[in-house]
């Protein structure tokens, strides 16, 4: 099973480089990282981290954080079979994308 991790993103980019590292220390890393790029600074993440990141464009025109529409591009373009939602600011505990990847069925979990 491959598993996308997503996360949405407008600033914060101290919360992103934590996050980042709290995936990179997993005890299985997550295929991918997709992070919805909601408007301000470049998102950056450092180039040696184990698994593939990829940035998507969910900028709203009149500067609102259209969270849900973010959350949905991000699922667009996620190419797992699992899909881990984790909020900016959170720092993933070593044993969290192994946890959903094993529960994982055809049911939706919510930690």
């Amino acid at each position: 099973m491959t598993v996308s991790v997503l996360t949405l993103v407008r600033g914060r980019a101290a919360h992103l480089a934590n996050l980042v590292r709290g995936l990179a220390a997993q005890s299985v890393t997550p295929d991918e990282l997709v992070i919805a790029h909601m408007g301000g600074p470049a998102v950056a993440v450092p180039d040696d981290v184990p698994f593939s990141v990829r940035v998507v464009d969910a900028r709203s025109e009149d500067e609102a954080l259209p969270l849900a529409a973010a959350r949905n591009r991000a699922a667009q373009a996620a190419r797992g079979d699992a899909l881990v939602f984790l909020d900016v600011d959170c720092i993933p505990g070593t044993d969290l994308v192994g946890t959903y990847a094993s529960a994982v069925s055809d049911a939706v979990l919510m930690g």
